[in-house]
């Protein structure tokens, strides 16, 4: 009987120490930095011009926008990952149709934050399971029907559990199997409801509510917002989530 106890304390023992290292070591954060890549990717500024839009720019320099994105969805996605072609599709379809003819600039985004409750990579070494909360923004102007601008400024925070794969020796977005999602607009009309709207987000309110006769009005007002300030999830201390990736 003792020398069983000491197998079951003994196995105990080594779970939870492979367990200390598929929460920390080092095969964790580079699952880990895989997933917030992939997360901070859709948030990047796929163009830039003068005017908002790809009319100005050559062929070549399109192009080129093209190929910077596909190469960073391969980096990140795998190749199994249904939304990896389609992202590229619609990226292409947004410089090359969309942004001709009309604004829909992404002025800038990114994520405020990335926490990983868990992480459990599988025996095979090749498939981790991700649990992770992250919290993004965005900064956008885009043109209205009567031809004025508007700025857009969102936030989000979605709560995800992924799965990761190996690819080619690097860790790669498989898929995000569950995914709740949380609009930061929601705890701002909660905050402007109660009287308790900080300065910072009366200035986004008011600055994402007026038109703007000009691309470069508009453009000037989305740069003004200070994403840290304007970032609702942060207000609420139940809702806190500090400003840094955790790796």
């Amino acid at each position: 009987m003792k020398n069983k106890k000491r197998i079951i304390v003994a196995a105990g023992i080594c779970l939870l120490a492979g367990l200390a290292w598929t929460q920390f070591g080092p095969e964790a954060r580079a699952v880990k930095q895989a997933f917030f890549d992939s997360q901070e990717l859709m948030f990047q500024t796929p163009f830039q011009s003068e005017n908002g839009k790809t009319d100005m720019l050559t062929e070549e320099e399109i192009q080129t926008y093209l190929d910077d994105y596909s190469a960073q969805i391969d980096q990140c996605y795998a190749k199994e990952n249904p939304c990896r072609e389609m992202y590229k599709g619609d990226n292409e379809h947004l410089l090359r149709v969309v942004c001709k003819e009309k604004v829909q600039y992404q002025a800038d985004g990114g994520l405020y934050d990335c926490r990983f409750s868990g992480i459990w990579i599988h025996p095979d070494g090749q498939t981790a399971t991700v649990h992770a909360v992250s919290t993004e923004w965005g900064k956008w102007v885009e043109q209205k029907e009567d031809d004025g601008f508007e700025v857009t400024a969102p936030t989000g925070r979605d709560t995800i559990t992924a799965t990761m794969v190996k690819e080619g020796g690097a860790w790669k977005l498989k898929n995000i199997d569950d995914m709740y999602v949380e609009f930061g607009a929601d705890i701002v009309s909660d905050l402007e409801a109660s009287g308790s709207l900080s300065s910072e987000l009366e200035d986004w309110l008011e600055k994402t509510s007026q038109p703007y006769e000009t691309f470069d009005e508009a453009l000037a007002a989305a740069d003004s917002l200070n994403p840290e300030e304007i970032n609702p999830f942060a207000v609420n201390p139940f809702r806190r989530l500090l400003c840094s990736i955790h790796l």
